[in-house]
């Protein structure tokens, strides 16, 4: 099972991801757990230079995207796809494809109809069996992104405006109402423990199906 965990900066999904991963452990499950871009090599240098304030401006949006789906393309090869292929592991990953759709066709105004076509094109697809989308309110989501954050400056994400959140939350939501059987938009505003609940007790009636 390949489920997947997504949302804009300071969702919380990362704390959600790995809070499914330690219950799935505790069940006796086979968990592995990876996160993008940077959990790969390549990818750590990539998530270097993406998140670098210092490249606010410099960094063309297509140039942006591609160095996003190199990262994706080596963490499949590296980390998802052995793992896969053993059937015997459940893969948690935070951030894949539907990052791309929100962030780069929503809120670079790419088009999430044009990322559909280049991803079909750069890699066979590869469809999660299950994605949390951690809904939060644009404004809460920064907030909680820039407090957390131990420099001074805000990373080249943090740093961009709130309609460019806007937009990438109205992109995760149109995502959520494109592919009802396979993610679930989670209202984020409530306790950790409420969310990783309810995140639990549908991953669990997913894997009995």
């Amino acid at each position: 099972m390949f489920i997947t965990f997504d949302g804009i900066d300071g969702s919380g999904k990362t704390t959600q991801a790995k809070l499914l991963a330690q219950k799935l452990l505790a069940q006796g499950f086979s968990v592995f757990e990876t996160r993008l871009p940077g959990d790969t090599k390549l990818g750590r240098r990539l998530r270097k230079i993406l998140l670098d304030p210092s490249n606010n401006g410099i960094i063309d949006k297509y140039a942006e995207l591609h160095m996003y789906l190199a990262d994706r393309i080596q963490c499949i090869e590296e980390n998802i796809n052995p793992h896969l292929d053993k059937w015997e592991s459940i893969v948690v990953c935070d951030r894949f494809d539907d990052s791309t759709r929100a962030y780069q066709g929503g809120g670079r105004k790419m088009g999430i109809d044009y990322i559909n076509e280049l991803l079909k094109i750069v890699k066979p697809r590869l469809i999660p069996s299950l994605t949390f989308i951690i809904d939060v309110d644009p404004q809460v989501g920064l907030t909680r992104a820039r407090t957390r954050n131990s420099s001074d400056q805000p990373d080249r994400f943090e740093g961009l405006d709130l309609e460019f959140y806007k937009r990438v939350r109205s992109a995760y939501r149109s995502i959520g109402s494109d592919n009802p059987r396979r993610v679930y938009i989670i209202d984020g505003h409530y306790s950790i423990v409420s969310i990783s609940e309810e995140i639990y007790r549908i991953t669990m009636n997913k894997l009995i199906l």
